[in-house]
């Protein structure tokens, strides 16, 4: 025999001991207490049979209809029936047979008379321990309704039995530890509540059923339990036991109340849950650092609805840097606010985000609350918020940036411009200077010449002209045709 046999034998006779029928050890000249139902529609019969099985030891109830014995079986627990086949209303038969559904062990025992009984037995009713012909002996009928008990206790035995067996087959078997405490100590533990603590069987066996519980949380367990015995709580409760190799693993238990060898018991259902615990540790860690960086980073954290940019949480960084409050943010959408500078760009950006799951890195304009536009680098991912998808964002401030970058590249094209201007004068310069002396030299021929003096006139602007290119050293733009920008020659000159 394996062990487990051992252990199912063990646990079958232990509930089988339990709730053996009425009369549990009853000694050798002890007599069972037998609850017998009377019914018939003769009174004064049923008057005298009641007397005279009240003095024969029987408990005793008479009813004097199919109908009233219903009533009461409702009710009250009898262990056999006296039932007269004919009378007014249900007759003996069908009362028989709607007893034994409300009390399935019930042994019914019908009177009638030889004629009734033919007709009942070819009906194929027969339900019923035993017909019995009237007129029948008092002796005969008190042996008769023994008997019948007796009946009855063999079945409850028997269905006690294999309920047992079952119970004890699915106990050892079951992935969830089950135990059995009585009075305080362990009477059966199967093989997952000792594999749950690394424990032997020899080991906890008759020992504390406290024990294993870590000490802090004892008083805990004990106050769950009794609660939960009394009926004051249906709630599983967690506690924390101690394994033999000292690990503290979390359980998840419920206890109810059972005889067990005869005895109040008290019947556990013992659940490894230390994975889910962990898990639920480390997410409350992670949550934790979460909200720390939620709340302190330097960019900005928005948690808004996907669709519709809802706001429903924005940190610190944000608030400060927009100059709203909270209480102006919360509840309202991007749009209402104005905070995308162009609104087409967070329209692609859900299109994104409905694609990829997922935006990095966006260089986009927000518009601050005194309408001030500043560069953002913007990056979010779709989250499930509830029962809807929403978007966290982090968005970083690049307006510093991105107007150095301004700054360089309008560098990188004043010194492009002062590499043109000073390559240009030099080449003008040659040129212009041979002018200069042909027309000086012409001038004092002629001096009264109009055409030459406009010469002169254009000569002094171009040699100007080139004067401010030399001079150039910001680099300074005007509007010209069509949105197009060329060189402020007089402004970019005169910033020196």
């Amino acid at each position: 025999m394996t062990n487990n046999d051992n252990k199912e034998s063990h646990l079958v006779n232990g509930l089988t001991n339990s709730d053996i029928a009425p009369d549990q050890e009853l000694s050798m000249n002890e007599k069972p207490n037998i609850k017998v139902l009377l019914i018939d529609d003769e009174e004064t019969l049923i008057e005298y049979l009641s007397k005279r099985l009240l003095r024969e030891g029987f408990t005793v109830k008479a009813t004097v209809s199919g109908e009233e014995a219903l009533e009461v079986a409702a009710n009250e627990g009898f262990d056999v029936a006296v039932v007269d086949l004919k009378m007014p209303g249900i007759d003996g038969v069908e009362t028989q047979q709607k007893l034994k559904k409300i009390q399935p062990f019930l042994q019914s025992i019908v009177l009638t008379g030889h004629g009734a009984i033919d007709t009942a037995l070819e009906s194929g009713r027969q339900d019923a321990f035993k017909y019995l012909l009237k007129p029948i002996e008092y002796d005969n009928l008190v042996e008769t309704i023994r008997e019948a008990y007796e009946k009855k206790v063999e079945l409850q035995q028997a269905k006690l039995l294999k309920d047992a067996t079952f119970f004890a087959n699915i106990f050892i078997n079951s992935p969830i530890g089950i135990y059995i405490v009585q009075d305080g100590k362990f009477m059966f533990m199967n093989p997952e509540f000792l594999r749950i603590g690394g424990f032997d069987e020899q080991e906890l066996l008759g020992t504390d059923s406290l024990g294993i519980v870590l000490p802090e949380d004892r008083e805990k367990v004990r106050r769950c339990a009794v609660e939960m015995l009394k009926g004051e709580s249906h709630s599983p409760y967690e506690h924390r036991v101690l394994t033999k190799n000292g690990e503290i693993r979390w359980i998840i238990e419920t206890v109810t109340s059972i005889q067990f060898n005869g005895k109040r018991s008290i019947l556990g259902y013992f659940m490894d849950h230390t994975e889910h615990e962990r898990a639920k540790e480390a997410l409350s860690l992670s949550e934790d650092k979460f909200h720390k960086v939620f709340r302190s980073s330097p960019d900005w954290f928005v948690i808004s609805t996907l669709e519709d940019g809802f706001y429903i949480d924005v940190n610190e960084a944000f608030l400060r840097a927009t100059d709203y409050t909270k209480d102006e943010v919360l509840g309202r959408t991007s749009s209402e606010l104005g905070i995308w500078a162009d609104p087409n760009n967070r329209t692609e950006m859900v299109k994104t985000l409905r694609e990829k799951g997922v935006v990095r890195n966006l260089e986009v304009e927000f518009r601050m609350k005194s309408g001030e536009i500043r560069n953002m680098l913007w990056s979010a991912e779709v989250i499930d918020y509830g029962d809807e998808k929403c978007l966290i964002a982090v968005t970083r401030d690049i307006t510093a940036r991105h107007r150095a970058q301004q700054e360089r590249l309008k560098r990188e094209k004043l010194q492009g411009v002062l590499e043109t201007a000073a390559a240009a004068c030099h080449e003008i310069n040659q040129p212009l200077q041979y002018i200069f002396l042909l027309l000086d030299e012409i001038l004092e021929k002629d001096p009264e010449n109009e055409a030459l003096k406009e010469i002169k006139i254009q000569y002094d602007r171009i040699k100007g002209i080139t004067n401010k290119f030399e001079n150039i050293t910001v680099y300074e733009t005007t509007d010209y045709i069509k949105g197009e920008k060329i060189i402020d020659i007089d402004k970019a000159s005169k910033k020196r």
